[in-house]
């Protein structure tokens, strides 16, 4: 039996995720909360505090089942993949080599050869290189359906993964094989030569299994440690926040790959979370959080704000790439009755999509 349709719902993260969180730290204002602030030059002064407002309680914020952009927006400052959605100065975004090194794809784009970047270091606790083999076991970890991940679907056309149950046939992904220490080898169900499109996805991104086994399901859940990413978490504080803190050990820190994020800017990121727009929108202006979205309505008022004319907040309509899908009821009279529905059962049909 197929799983509900809903799972493609998060087909927007893989598009957007990377978007939002690139622009985390671009502030559309300045708080008095935050220590981080101008020095006498104009000049930023690393440190302090980074009030983000989130809008939601995030379902997830590790790979295995991060699915919105909340969760999306704390994720990704944990935890990298092997490509990574990168802004073009036009607005369009672009898939770019994260931890991959180099790429090779075979002529059917069937197989794919990815080299990982050496000297990618898990964080605390972990404190280890992250190999080749990492990626296999992230993978064949995300894919079981004992862990109940609800986005297998950006993972459907490896080898091994089931059509039919969305999730893997063995305990081992056996389209997924690392070569050697940093050569891994993805072989593909079906001619796809997008498929470094989709690895921006949080399910492709890298994490410890080895150590998220150790302490447990739930614990893991609750604070994610031991990423590759700028920052690591400090304490989830469910339905009201969450604080990161800056990964001193941070592998990319002189900025030696140019795709991937460099260290962190300042040390602690606060995430409070705001369930209504309006609230949000308020704890902006009286300087509670340094970002805030705005609610509709509020857009060209904002715009003219005298803390918007004199440089003290950024407005700005931000690009967000998005994938919808719309469903019809088919069984309705008004769109047609039951002489419109097809006659083979549900499980021939062919796939609406694939990723």
């Amino acid at each position: 039996m197929r799983r509900p349709l809903r799972r493609w719902s998060g087909l927007l993260i893989a598009a957007a995720v990377l978007i939002v969180a690139a622009l985390l730290l671009g502030a559309c204002g300045s708080s008095s909360s935050s220590s981080s602030s101008p020095s006498s030059e104009g000049s930023p002064k690393a440190g302090g505090e980074y009030n983000f407002a989130l809008g939601a309680e995030p379902i997830s914020i590790e790979p295995l089942n991060t699915q919105e952009s909340e969760g999306a927006q704390v994720e990704h400052q944990l935890f990298q993949g092997l490509y990574v959605l990168q802004l073009q100065p036009d607005g369009t975004t672009k898939a770019v080599p994260d931890l991959a090194e180099k790429t090779e794809v075979n002529s059917d784009a069937t197989v794919f050869t990815f080299t990982i970047r050496k000297g990618v270091m898990f964080g605390s606790p972990v404190n280890r290189e992250v190999t080749a083999q990492d990626f296999v076991d992230s993978w064949s970890y995300n894919a079981q359906a004992k862990n109940k991940s609800a986005t297998t679907y950006i993972i459907a056309p490896i080898k091994g993964m089931d059509p039919d149950t969305g999730y893997a046939s063995g305990a081992t992904l056996s389209g997924v094989k690392a070569l050697d220490k940093y050569t891994l080898q993805v072989t593909l169900q079906y001619p796809f030569a997008d498929f470094p499109t989709t690895l921006v996805h949080p399910i492709t991104h890298v994490f410890p299994v080895d150590y998220a086994t150790k302490v447990g399901r739930k614990a893991y859940f609750d604070k994610p440690v031991g990423g590759t990413g700028p920052y690591m978490v400090k304490q989830w504080k469910h339905n009201q926040s969450v604080t990161l803190a800056k990964n001193p050990d941070y592998w990319n820190k002189d900025g030696a790959s140019p795709n991937s994020a460099t260290a962190g800017y300042v040390d602690t990121i606060n995430m409070p979370i705001y369930t209504d727009e309006n609230t949000e929108w308020l704890a902006f202006q009286a300087g509670t959080v340094d970002y805030s979205s705005i609610p509709p309505g509020n857009y060209k008022a904002a715009q003219n704000n005298p803390s918007t004319k004199d440089g003290t907040w950024t407005v700005k309509a931000y690009p967000s790439t998005s994938v919808y899908f719309i469903s019809v009821s088919m069984n309705k009279p008004t769109l047609g009755g039951a002489d419109n529905l097809p006659s083979a059962p549900p499980s021939t049909w062919p796939p609406i999509a694939r990723p």
